[in-house]
């Protein structure tokens, strides 16, 4: 029988990006361990919480995340990446979350605005 091996160790950059995006998406409110939803935040292990916790996200969530990744990709700002999805239903529907999030009392202000994440490194570029 194989032992389970822990998933190999990221650098911190990618570590606390992941930490950061996890908290801007709200995935604390969907993980398992209560030390993340009494803090509103993560508290642990991202890399390993975040490929978890994500599949659980709404799917238009998802795709508001994808875009992001794909406005990166072709070069946008993160201000402009924001902007083209928040003309498009993806945008509408990562706003829904928040939301629904902060209608349950789970978080105060704006999200993308208090908890803004440093872009993920993109495959092919340096």
């Amino acid at each position: 029988m194989e032992a389970i091996r822990r998933p190999h160790r990221l650098d911190r950059d990618t570590a606390r990006s992941l930490r950061n995006w996890g908290d801007m998406l709200c995935l604390w409110r969907l993980c398992g361990r209560a030390a993340c939803r009494r803090a509103h935040r993560c508290r642990g292990e991202a890399p390993v919480c975040f490929p978890r916790n994500f599949p659980l996200l709404p799917e238009g969530v998802r795709a508001w995340f994808g875009g992001v990744a794909q406005a990166q990709e072709d070069g946008l700002t993160f201000e402009q990446a924001i902007e083209w999805l928040d003309s498009h239903w993806a945008g509408d529907a990562y706003h829904d979350w928040c939301e629904l999030v902060m209608e349950r009392g789970e978080l105060s202000g704006n999200a993308r605005q208090e908890r803004r994440p440093v872009p993920l490194p993109v495959a092919g570029r340096g």
